[in-house]
């Protein structure tokens, strides 16, 4: 499975020419048998609510069937063909986010489907969650002060990205945009 960390699009509506070469691209991933997420980001929504996914391109995809969108309300569980059963939650972003690191980046923990064994529980966020303090201005979470039962916290809207690290028994792991530059 490919997932995507959010800001698919840099903004909500792109020209169609984008928007197809994109949608060509996820069809030979939905041929290939990849499913492919994506964790709504800021630049996927109208006024950061996800109320307006559907009028957005990011929407479109979803709606074509070329990519599931991965919210809280959302979460898969895949099987490999070895068996391992991981489970995938998203944290889209709202202007909730950043507010309390106690339940901003808490999951609620799949079951076991057919008795098979959940080995790894991953949330996919797009919140400005950060290894280290930020400009005092700008509302940001610490990974020091999450509180989250996911064994990994990935997270996709602060372009630079930081280094991984562990904290209790949760890695974070935030490695930069790949699509994106900043200046």
């Amino acid at each position: 499975a490919i997932v995507h960390g959010g800001d698919w699009f840099n903004h909500p509506k792109v020209s169609n020419i984008i928007y197809n070469q994109h949608q060509r691209m996820l069809q030979k991933a939905r041929a290939a048998g990849i499913p492919v997420y994506c964790v709504p980001g800021n630049h996927d929504l109208f006024g950061y609510s996800m109320s307006t996914i559907d009028q957005t391109s990011t929407g479109s995809l979803a709606d074509a069937k070329l990519i599931t969108l991965l919210t809280r309300d959302t979460p898969v569980l895949l099987t490999g063909k070895s068996g391992i059963t991981v489970a995938l939650y998203g944290r889209e972003y709202s202007v909730d986010i950043d507010h309390n690191p106690t339940t901003d980046y808490q999951i609620n923990m799949l079951k076991s489907k057919n008795n098979q064994p959940i080995q790894e529980h991953l949330l996919f966020s797009h919140g400005m969650l950060l290894d280290k303090p930020f400009h005092p201005d700008v509302r940001h979470t610490l990974t020091k002060d999450v509180i989250t039962d996911a064994d990994y916290v990935f997270n996709g809207h602060y372009h630079p990205g930081w280094k991984t690290h562990v904290l209790g028994n949760t890695t974070f792991i935030n490695n930069g945009s790949t699509g994106r530059n900043e200046g």
